[in-house]
């Protein structure tokens, strides 16, 4: 019977299907993939899973993944709604080796009521997830998103959700045209007068407001809710606004506190928001003391608020101890934390996952505490979680770990994580005394050391390769026809088969003037190559254009430079690649396709390292 039911539900030719055509939140829902049509990303797979996410009316979404069952070409998953709120749907399919995400915009069902009639809130839903794409990886549509809204209002011309992002998203886009933001003005007036009695309605009238910068109608609803309602959520937005506009730190500190004393009832997220602009206040001040009793006082709901702030204080080195006590309790919070914390967007793994990311994080930020305050054994059992749990991602962290390893005199481990962070490019040079060190001692003698770290370095340059690789741009490279310091024109059609490195660059550039010797070398490495060709264009200059060539001559010969020179023209080749700043470097393949690109000037090893990489990828890569 299933079989004769999927045959009959793919009649019209669809890869997707879904059961019943109008569903209502009592309803069953039937979701078929035909991994047979002509269409399917997903063919011939052993096993499928639905990624669904349910919206709920004017909440956060559930994200939930189901296995489907298979019969023959077709996989289906029959799904119950979580909730009764649930007024849209959204889905994809995954397989063991390929996603269908229909182009990023997944698929999508509304819910109905029992007179065929959508919901109210499924549009909006729809709106928002095309204007923030969340965490979802769904394409972003502005215009989707406001033909989403309009129907929404259509459907439910009361719905203030939707008529307060409809007017935000008016303002935004209108280019400060005075026509567009007076007419939504006046609709924030009328809404004011129509549902002024409604705290939850005013308030999402008084966002815009504020948005609109409609001071008058705020102080109005100022005056009527301070009488009506002091503590509500109307009072408590439009303090909120006044405590983060102030731009006086001596004014803004009190008003923030002012605001937590009076709205204990605000959301974790507010609250979050009004603390972590204490902080920033007090640091504006520079404020130690202050800063030091904001560290016993205070404390975050979101765990990247401490991470953020962490940051910041291991760049000015004030308050080290303060806050690595300060950083104790969300990292018990994340030791304690369970599956059933989660929140419902996210899966178990995800949840998980994130975590393990977040306790290893700041179990980072502890150990570097720590060890800067000289606890080095205390220290490295916090370092040890931040690199099993992020496996090693930062090179500065991983480098602190080798040291307090060997500080510790875990040698073997100095020997293993050496080694490994070496392969993975995650290091900071000067951890290669510590692996020697560490290599004398566990094995008795230098011998071996240098093979091995030979082939640790093998194991790096391949891993940037890997990199590279996978970051190709490959898009055809605009033609260029430009002078050389001779007078000849260089054609970059007539440069077809060869590998093309070209600099752009000017003189009052000092990146530019720095980056030149090691520029210099990799041309000298490769001039006898006639695969490649190196160019180094010039643009941008601030002499007069009749003084330039002249000027730029100058410079190269006085340096010794001997690598060719074009001057860019008022054809702006440099605007053509979409250059921002300078030193810019590309890479163009044989083809004539842009394949790499590096901006600014990091050092000369790493700008030799960089060239050498590009030659060898497109040198060596097979069509």
């Amino acid at each position: 019977m299933v079989f004769v039911f999927t045959s009959l539900l793919f009649a019209n030719g669809s890869r997707v299907k879904y059961s019943p055509e109008k569903p209502t939140i009592n309803d069953i829902i039937s979701i078929t993939y035909n991994t047979s049509h002509k269409e399917a990303v997903i063919k011939n797979p052993s096993q499928m899973v639905l990624q669904i996410v349910f919206w709920k009316k004017f909440e956060d979404y559930i994200f939930k993944q189901i296995p489907m069952i298979k019969d023959g070409n077709y996989f289906t998953a029959n799904v119950t709604l979580p909730s009764d709120s649930i007024v849209y749907i959204t889905y994809k399919f995954v397989s063991e080796s390929a996603i269908d995400d229909n182009n990023l915009q997944w698929w999508d069902i509304f819910l109905y009521d029992n007179t065929g009639k959508e919901l109210e809130g499924g549009h909006y839903q729809k709106a928002l997830s095309s204007l923030f794409s969340y965490d979802l990886k769904r394409k972003m549509d502005v215009s989707d998103a406001r033909k989403e809204l309009e129907k929404e209002i259509e459907l439910y011309p009361d719905n203030i959700f939707a008529l307060q992002t409809k007017w935000l998203n008016d303002i935004k886009v209108s280019n400060e045209d005075t026509n567009v933001v007076k007419d939504v003005q006046e609709k924030l007036r009328s809404a004011y007068e129509k549902w002024k009695t409604d705290e939850e309605a005013t308030h999402y009238i008084a966002y815009a407001a504020d948005y609109a910068k409609m001071t008058g109608l705020l102080n109005v609803i100022r005056d009527y809710y301070s009488i009506k309602s002091p503590k509500g959520k109307v009072i408590r937005l439009i303090r909120y606004f006044e405590a983060l506009r102030e731009k006086d730190p001596d004014k803004k500190i009190p008003l923030l506190k002012k605001y937590l004393e009076d709205f204990d009832n605000a959301d974790p997220q507010t609250k979050d928001i009004i603390i972590g602009n204490i902080y920033d206040a007090l640091n504006q001040k520079q404020d130690r003391d202050g800063l030091r009793k904001f560290f016993k006082e205070y404390k975050f709901d979101d765990i990247y608020y401490y991470i953020n702030i962490g940051e910041i204080e291991f760049s000015n080195g004030n308050n080290i101890k303060e806050f690595s006590e300060f950083i104790d309790a969300p990292i018990d919070r994340l030791k304690n934390a369970k599956v059933t914390d989660k929140p419902p967007y996210m899966t178990e793994i995800t949840y998980l996952r994130d975590v393990d990311t977040k306790l290893g994080i700041l179990s980072a930020m502890k150990g570097r505490a720590l060890f800067e305050l000289k606890d080095t054994i205390n220290a490295l059992p916090y370092l040890d979680t931040y690199y099993k749990n992020m496996s090693g991602e930062r090179g500065d962290y991983n480098s602190l770990y080798v040291e307090c390893l060997f500080k510790n005199k875990r040698y073997e481990d100095v020997i293993n994580v050496s080694s490994e962070i070496i392969k993975m490019n995650r290091y900071v040079k000067g951890i290669e005394k510590y692996y020697e060190d560490a290599w004398v001692i566990v094995k008795g003698s230098k011998i071996g050391f240098d093979e091995k770290l030979k082939e640790d370095l093998k194991g790096r340059y391949e891993t940037i390769k890997r990199e590279m690789i996978r970051k190709k741009i490959n898009k055809p490279a605009p033609p260029f026809s430009l002078k050389d310091a001779k007078g000849n024109v260089v054609k970059l059609s007539d440069l077809k088969g060869k590998i093309v490195i070209i600099d752009f660059w000017a003189i009052w550039c000092g990146p530019c003037r720095s980056s030149f010797p090691s520029f210099q070398k990799s041309y000298e490495k490769y001039k006898d190559n006639k695969n490649i060709q190196f160019y180094a264009i010039n643009t941008w200059e601030k002499v007069k254009e009749d003084e330039r060539e002249k000027s730029v001559i100058s410079f190269i010969n006085s340096n010794n430079y001997t690598f060719p020179v074009l001057f860019d023209d008022t054809t702006r080749y440099v605007e053509k690649l979409g250059v921002e700043s300078i030193p810019t470097k590309f890479a163009i393949d044989k083809e004539g396709k842009v394949q790499f690109v590096s901006v600014g000037f990091n050092g000369d090893d790493e700008l030799i390292e960089e060239i050498d990489l590009w030659i060898d990828i497109l040198l060596n890569e097979k069509k």
